[in-house]
């Protein structure tokens, strides 16, 4: 079973406690695109990224998996 927020990822609903929805508001957020713009993991997402992990690269990844999906429409893998 998915969450509401999961069930419409478009519908801008995000579930606290949901790993997905909180990976999705990461990927959405200011921090990743500053880390983007930056080529390097930036204090301020960093610090996004550990509320998910304390293994922060695996973290990075997810959200990097999280932002595909939902920019070029295609399936995590």
């Amino acid at each position: 079973m998915t969450c509401q927020g999961c069930a419409n990822p478009e519908g801008g609903i995000y579930t606290i406690g949901c790993r997905a929805c909180t990976l999705r508001d990461i990927a959405r957020g200011p921090e990743f695109f500053a880390s983007l713009r930056a080529c390097k993991l930036t204090p301020a997402y960093m610090a996004r990224l550990q509320l998910l992990g304390s293994v922060v690269e695996d973290v990075h990844a997810e959200v990097k998996a999280m932002a595909k999906t939902l920019f070029t429409g295609a399936t995590r893998a």
